[in-house]
């Protein structure tokens, strides 16, 4: 539905000086939308030819989406050959980071590289797999705290479960140090981007950093996961989360070419300052979410409902309640 949003709509929404842009950035769409639907993007060798270029991370996702059913079910037959292959993979990209890395001798802002450059690295799977693998990790820490045979579950698993289940600061412990972690990430790429170190830092911090900051996020998310951290689980499970929820993948997928209709439309030069980055921003949030509640309402849950009533069958109904009384009365009678 976006690429059709894309090829037709904002071109003709688009009447400003810039408004060829939009028609020009439409053209691989035209071109090339079907490699977006095989999930292929992010092999492309050229910017030029990719439609909605920003969805390359959805075909990294169903590539690993596709690899992980395998590891799975060799986690089910043999615990310790799956947790081999995991830590074979991601040593596999980090080799594979490191020569790249080197090669091109990348700084940390990678984005500043030439555009083919950069590509060959920023938007391949085995320079992403790492953060997939550590969700693999922690999804096999959530299934040992729920396996009904602990007695076969991997020791390592059920000990760093224990930490968080069976000490009496578990969950702080955890806490403080996802916090201190991702804080540390985002605090260190700052300081990267303004002192650039040499090849072996820089290929060091650069093949860490994203797994770091995972690890962060999941030390404070796991705790909720096992049942533990109330006051977060209380606040995640906020009744405003889900509807904003089911419109972030929308918004997603539209947001950057609301940024592109935007400038296209503008009749006069646009000069930066922090207060029109800032309305920017407010204002293609605001309508990425509008548009994203329409194709929502209209696209996704009629799809979802559809999926749910037919192809998953239908929802049993409930049992009635009994009326208080009636089951004594028949068994009287």
């Amino acid at each position: 539905i976006v690429i059709l949003i894309t090829i037709y709509i904002f071109p003709l929404m688009s009447d400003g000086p810039l408004g060829f842009t939009m028609a020009k950035y439409a053209q691989p769409c035209k071109d090339n939308w079907w490699r977006n639907l095989l999930y292929i993007t992010n092999f492309e060798l050229g910017a030029k030819s990719t439609c909605i270029g920003w969805t390359w991370y959805l075909d990294n996702d169903m590539q690993f989406f596709l690899l992980a059913p395998p590891i799975v079910a060799l986690y089910m037959w043999k615990k310790v050959f799956a947790v081999g292959v995991v830590g074979f993979l991601a040593l596999t990209s980090t080799i594979c980071q490191a020569v790249i890395i080197s090669y091109y001798k990348f700084t940390v802002n990678i984005l500043a590289q030439p555009t083919n450059e950069m590509m060959d690295y920023y938007m391949k799977p085995w320079c992403r797999i790492n953060t997939y693998l550590v969700g693999i990790i922690f999804g096999w820490l959530y299934a040992v705290s729920k396996s009904k045979e602990p007695e076969k579950e991997l020791k390592i698993f059920k000990t760093i479960n224990e930490t968080v289940t069976k000490t009496k600061h578990g969950v702080w412990v955890w806490y403080i140090i996802g916090v201190s972690l991702t804080t540390f990430v985002c605090l260190f790429d700052f300081y990267f981007a303004k002192n650039t170190g040499g090849v072996a830092a820089n290929t060091i911090w650069i093949i860490i950093h994203r797994p770091l900051f995972v690890i962060g996020m999941m030390l404070v998310l796991h705790p909720v996961l096992l049942g533990k951290g109330d006051h977060l689980k209380r606040f995640l499970g906020a009744p405003c989360f889900p509807p904003l929820g089911r419109m972030t993948y929308g918004v997603y997928l539209i947001h950057l070419d609301i940024f592109g209709w935007l400038v296209a439309i503008q009749q006069a030069t646009i000069y930066f300052s922090m207060h029109l980055f800032v309305v920017w921003t407010i204002r293609i949030l605001a309508l990425s979410y509008v548009v994203s509640l329409v194709l929502t309402l209209v696209f996704e849950s009629p799809l979802l409902r559809f999926e749910t009533r037919f192809m998953r069958g239908r929802p049993k109904p409930k049992p009635k309640p009994i009326p208080e009384g009636t089951e004594s009365t028949e068994k009287t009678s």
